[in-house]
């Protein structure tokens, strides 16, 4: 490799070694120069990234704690509409014995 080659390299690579003013200045380095607002660093795309992430980590965490909210609330509808369903059997059953009763006794009083 020649050293016209090898200088090639380095400024496509952008070493800058051709440049001695700019080593250490990236500030709108790369080629064409970049615009400063339209870029981040890796440091910041990854900040950025974990911050999202934790977020949404806390949507989940409330909408879990929703869930279990719900759920709770629905075991306590469960409990209160099987405690009803026993009220009812409870008083239909003594409807059926009270009607039991009364057949029984209307029957004997026809035989008798």
């Amino acid at each position: 490799m020649s050293v016209n080659e090898t200088t090639r390299l380095h400024i496509v690579k952008g070493n800058n070694v051709d440049h001695p003013s700019k080593i250490g200045d990236n500030s709108n380095g790369g080629e064409p120069p970049m615009d400063k607002d339209k870029y981040v660093t890796h440091t910041e795309l990854e900040l950025s990234n974990e911050k999202l992430l934790r977020h949404i980590d806390n949507r989940f965490a409330e909408m879990d704690k929703r869930f279990a909210e719900l759920n709770n609330n629905i075991n306590d509808v469960k409990n209160i509409a099987n405690f009803a369903n026993k009220k009812v059997d409870w008083v239909l059953g003594i409807l059926a014995s009270i009607v039991a009763g009364i057949v029984v006794a209307a029957i004997t009083k026809l035989f008798s």
